[in-house]
């Protein structure tokens, strides 16, 4: 709630989205450092009071944190590139406010193409992931499956992107927030 509304207050010295490093940093810690072991934490503490289990077994058994460790990474990878992928639709605006941001910097299409490399690469991690440590068929099929097949449909939907187009730059992040939604339907199949 702090970074949310240190991200979002307009008051002095807050509004950390108008500044590219506090917003990224901002993202990536709530998305995914915060939400993993909240989530994380919020389970493990919730089974062990049913089951009798001490507060201290809060760090999950060997062999039992590819999820976590897992989604972590997966996460911070999806993270970075929404945050680089936010600014790409309002470059215009930020050119004209003074806002230089990567995106401004560099370029929209440098910038996209790094945001499309990323997220390829954690499909293709999570690919890899499947094929390597998954324990049980179902979740090596699963976890595959599902990650070639949205990396291969986030490929060709970015190739259909206009990036001197904001509605078409936007519609790519919105799609891209899907996926990252999606993720979490997939996360507890990776066992």
């Amino acid at each position: 709630m702090v970074l949310g509304i240190a991200y979002s207050a307009d008051v002095p010295l807050l509004r950390w989205k108008r500044f590219p490093v506090l917003a990224a940093t901002c993202i990536l810690a709530v998305r995914a450092v915060i939400v993993q072991l909240g989530f994380f934490s919020h389970a493990r503490l919730t089974l062990a009071k049913e089951g009798g289990v001490g507060v201290a077994q809060w760090v999950p058994p060997e062999g039992r944190s590819l999820g976590l460790f897992f989604g972590t990474g997966f996460m911070v990878l999806f993270s970075v590139a929404i945050a680089l992928f936010k600014d790409l639709p309002d470059i215009e605006g930020d050119k004209k406010a003074g806002i230089r941001t990567l995106s401004v910097v560099l370029g929209q299409k440098v910038v996209f193409g790094v945001c499309v490399g990323l997220l390829a690469a954690a499909y293709a991690a999570a690919t890899a992931v499947g094929a390597t440590c998954c324990t049980w068929w179902w979740s090596k099929a699963v976890t595959m499956g599902s990650h070639l097949g949205l990396g291969v449909l986030l490929l060709a939907r970015s190739r259909k992107v206009d990036i001197d187009s904001a509605d078409s730059l936007y519609a790519f992040y919105m799609f891209i927030w899907k996926l990252f939604y999606a993720e979490y339907m997939l996360l507890p199949f990776i066992r």
